[in-house]
Protein backbone atom coordinates (compact mmCIF):
# COMPACT_ATOMS: atom_id res chain seq x y z
CA UNK A 1 0.00 0.00 0.00
CA UNK A 2 1.46 3.44 -1.19
CA UNK A 3 1.63 5.86 1.89
CA UNK A 4 -0.54 8.52 2.29
CA UNK A 5 0.08 11.82 4.30
CA UNK A 6 -3.37 11.58 6.13
CA UNK A 7 -4.28 9.74 9.30
CA UNK A 8 -7.91 8.39 8.66
CA UNK A 9 -9.74 7.31 11.90
CA UNK A 10 -13.67 7.67 10.38
CA UNK A 11 -15.69 4.85 9.50
CA UNK A 12 -14.57 5.44 5.57
CA UNK A 13 -11.30 5.45 7.05
CA UNK A 14 -10.06 2.38 4.92
CA UNK A 15 -12.21 3.42 1.99
CA UNK A 16 -10.49 6.73 1.85
CA UNK A 17 -6.78 5.75 1.86
CA UNK A 18 -8.18 2.59 -0.84
CA UNK A 19 -9.07 5.81 -2.59
CA UNK A 20 -5.68 7.90 -2.48
CA UNK A 21 -3.76 4.39 -3.56
CA UNK A 22 -5.82 4.36 -6.69
CA UNK A 23 -4.94 8.09 -7.27
CA UNK A 24 -1.69 7.35 -7.12
CA UNK A 25 -1.21 4.58 -8.42
CA UNK A 26 -2.69 6.43 -11.77
CA UNK A 27 -0.28 8.90 -11.35
CA UNK A 28 -1.49 11.84 -9.69
CA UNK A 29 0.47 13.28 -7.41
CA UNK A 30 -1.48 16.12 -6.42
CA UNK A 31 -4.12 14.92 -3.78
CA UNK A 32 -7.19 17.35 -2.03
CA UNK A 33 -6.05 18.27 1.31
CA UNK A 34 -9.79 18.27 2.40
CA UNK A 35 -10.42 14.77 2.44
CA UNK A 36 -8.41 14.67 5.65
CA UNK A 37 -10.95 17.63 6.80
CA UNK A 38 -13.73 15.39 5.24
CA UNK A 39 -12.71 12.33 7.56
CA UNK A 40 -12.41 14.63 10.62
CA UNK A 41 -16.47 15.96 9.21
CA UNK A 42 -17.48 12.67 9.73
CA UNK A 43 -16.08 11.45 13.63
CA UNK A 44 -17.54 15.33 14.58
CA UNK A 45 -20.81 14.24 13.09
CA UNK A 46 -20.72 10.42 14.20
CA UNK A 47 -21.39 8.71 11.27
CA UNK A 48 -21.08 5.05 12.09
CA UNK A 49 -22.17 3.23 9.37
CA UNK A 50 -20.14 3.27 5.83
CA UNK A 51 -23.05 5.07 4.31
CA UNK A 52 -22.24 8.23 2.22
CA UNK A 53 -25.98 9.61 2.88
CA UNK A 54 -27.88 12.56 1.73
CA UNK A 55 -27.97 13.83 4.64
CA UNK A 56 -24.42 14.56 5.81
CA UNK A 57 -23.26 15.07 2.26
CA UNK A 58 -25.50 18.87 2.23
CA UNK A 59 -23.99 19.04 5.05
CA UNK A 60 -20.84 18.57 4.25
CA UNK A 61 -21.53 21.06 0.99
CA UNK A 62 -23.16 23.60 3.39
CA UNK A 63 -21.26 26.92 2.59
CA UNK A 64 -20.04 28.35 6.04
CA UNK A 65 -19.78 31.44 7.36
CA UNK A 66 -17.60 34.00 5.74
CA UNK A 67 -16.16 31.21 3.39
CA UNK A 68 -14.86 32.02 0.12
CA UNK A 69 -17.03 30.29 -2.86
CA UNK A 70 -13.24 28.79 -3.74
CA UNK A 71 -12.81 26.73 -0.53
CA UNK A 72 -16.29 25.66 -0.81
CA UNK A 73 -15.82 23.92 -4.50
CA UNK A 74 -12.69 22.42 -3.02
CA UNK A 75 -14.48 20.77 -0.46
CA UNK A 76 -17.27 20.08 -2.97
CA UNK A 77 -14.91 18.31 -4.87
CA UNK A 78 -13.23 15.74 -2.41
CA UNK A 79 -16.99 14.50 -1.00
CA UNK A 80 -17.98 14.46 -5.00
CA UNK A 81 -14.63 12.21 -5.55
CA UNK A 82 -15.30 9.65 -2.52
CA UNK A 83 -18.71 9.32 -3.46
CA UNK A 84 -18.05 8.44 -6.78
CA UNK A 85 -14.78 5.94 -5.92
CA UNK A 86 -17.82 4.71 -3.28
CA UNK A 87 -19.93 4.09 -5.62
CA UNK A 88 -17.54 2.25 -8.10
CA UNK A 89 -16.59 -0.02 -5.05
CA UNK A 90 -20.68 -1.32 -5.04
CA UNK A 91 -21.27 0.77 -2.13
CA UNK A 92 -23.80 3.22 -1.27
CA UNK A 93 -23.35 7.04 -1.76
CA UNK A 94 -25.17 10.40 -2.61
CA UNK A 95 -22.71 12.26 -5.15
CA UNK A 96 -23.69 15.65 -4.65
CA UNK A 97 -25.40 17.22 -8.21
CA UNK A 98 -23.38 19.46 -10.21
CA UNK A 99 -26.17 22.06 -10.56
CA UNK A 100 -26.84 22.85 -6.67
CA UNK A 101 -22.41 23.94 -6.53
CA UNK A 102 -21.89 27.65 -6.29
CA UNK A 103 -21.24 29.35 -9.28
CA UNK A 104 -18.02 31.05 -8.52
CA UNK A 105 -17.08 33.82 -10.85
CA UNK A 106 -15.64 37.50 -10.90
CA UNK A 107 -18.37 39.93 -10.08
CA UNK A 108 -15.88 43.01 -9.15
CA UNK A 109 -15.95 45.94 -11.43
CA UNK A 110 -12.57 47.03 -12.28
CA UNK A 111 -11.92 50.70 -11.67
CA UNK A 112 -10.48 53.00 -15.05
CA UNK A 113 -8.04 55.52 -13.73
CA UNK A 114 -8.41 58.84 -15.34
CA UNK A 115 -4.97 60.32 -17.35
CA UNK A 116 -4.78 62.44 -13.92
CA UNK A 117 -4.39 59.56 -12.06
CA UNK A 118 -1.62 57.64 -13.70
CA UNK A 119 -0.02 61.01 -14.12
CA UNK A 120 -0.33 61.30 -10.73
CA UNK A 121 0.96 57.79 -9.58
CA UNK A 122 3.75 58.19 -11.83
CA UNK A 123 5.33 60.94 -10.25
CA UNK A 124 4.51 59.34 -6.85
CA UNK A 125 7.15 56.80 -8.23
CA UNK A 126 9.48 58.74 -9.59
CA UNK A 127 9.62 61.26 -6.31
CA UNK A 128 10.07 58.32 -4.01
CA UNK A 129 13.14 58.38 -1.80
CA UNK A 130 15.56 55.59 -1.68
CA UNK A 131 18.68 54.93 0.18
CA UNK A 132 21.29 52.33 -0.25
CA UNK A 133 18.70 50.02 1.98
CA UNK A 134 16.25 49.98 -1.04
CA UNK A 135 18.04 50.57 -3.59
CA UNK A 136 15.46 48.48 -5.66
CA UNK A 137 12.69 51.17 -5.40
CA UNK A 138 14.77 52.89 -8.63
CA UNK A 139 13.18 50.57 -10.82
CA UNK A 140 9.37 51.18 -9.29
CA UNK A 141 9.10 53.78 -11.54
CA UNK A 142 9.90 51.56 -14.80
CA UNK A 143 8.29 48.54 -13.54
CA UNK A 144 5.01 50.62 -12.93
CA UNK A 145 4.75 52.02 -16.80
CA UNK A 146 5.65 48.57 -17.70
CA UNK A 147 2.43 47.11 -15.82
CA UNK A 148 0.59 50.17 -17.88
CA UNK A 149 2.50 50.07 -20.85
CA UNK A 150 1.99 46.40 -21.89
CA UNK A 151 -0.88 45.25 -19.87
CA UNK A 152 1.57 42.30 -18.35
CA UNK A 153 0.50 40.45 -15.29
CA UNK A 154 2.96 40.70 -12.25
CA UNK A 155 3.76 36.94 -12.72
CA UNK A 156 4.02 37.40 -16.34
CA UNK A 157 6.57 40.36 -15.98
CA UNK A 158 8.58 38.05 -13.03
CA UNK A 159 9.09 35.90 -15.84
CA UNK A 160 10.73 38.33 -18.12
CA UNK A 161 14.16 37.69 -19.03
CA UNK A 162 15.97 40.18 -21.18
CA UNK A 163 15.82 38.74 -24.09
CA UNK A 164 11.96 38.91 -23.94
CA UNK A 165 12.52 42.57 -24.18
CA UNK A 166 13.17 44.44 -27.48
CA UNK A 167 14.68 48.55 -27.15
CA UNK A 168 14.78 48.83 -30.44
CA UNK A 169 11.38 47.99 -31.28
CA UNK A 170 9.78 49.20 -27.73
CA UNK A 171 7.80 45.73 -27.06
CA UNK A 172 8.54 42.63 -25.18
CA UNK A 173 7.93 38.86 -26.09
CA UNK A 174 6.33 37.29 -23.68
CA UNK A 175 5.74 33.60 -25.26
CA UNK A 176 4.04 32.19 -22.87
CA UNK A 177 1.41 34.99 -22.21
CA UNK A 178 -1.79 35.30 -23.16
CA UNK A 179 -0.71 37.88 -25.36
CA UNK A 180 3.00 37.30 -26.79
CA UNK A 181 3.83 40.45 -28.10
CA UNK A 182 3.15 43.69 -26.35
CA UNK A 183 4.39 47.18 -27.11
CA UNK A 184 5.75 49.95 -24.71
CA UNK A 185 3.09 52.82 -25.24
CA UNK A 186 3.52 56.61 -24.89
CA UNK A 187 3.67 55.97 -21.26
CA UNK A 188 7.56 55.51 -21.77
CA UNK A 189 8.27 57.01 -24.79
CA UNK A 190 7.72 60.17 -22.98
CA UNK A 191 10.13 59.04 -19.71
CA UNK A 192 12.60 58.31 -21.91
CA UNK A 193 14.88 59.05 -18.39
CA UNK A 194 12.81 56.17 -16.80
CA UNK A 195 13.64 53.71 -19.81
CA UNK A 196 17.04 54.56 -19.87
CA UNK A 197 17.79 52.84 -16.46
CA UNK A 198 16.58 49.56 -18.42
CA UNK A 199 19.05 50.55 -21.21
CA UNK A 200 22.06 50.81 -18.69
CA UNK A 201 21.40 47.54 -16.81
CA UNK A 202 20.98 45.74 -20.62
Amino acid sequence: MTKNPFQFNSVFASQLIKMIDEKKACGQTSINWYFGALDRFFIENQVKKPILSQRIVNLWCKRRECEPLNTLACRISAVRLFADFLIRQGKTAYYFPKFSAPKIFDNSIPYIYSHEEIAALFNAADELKRTRADWHLSYFPVIIRLFYSTGLRRGEANKLLWRDIDLKKWSTDHPTGKVSERSFCSAFRANDKNFEKIRTVA
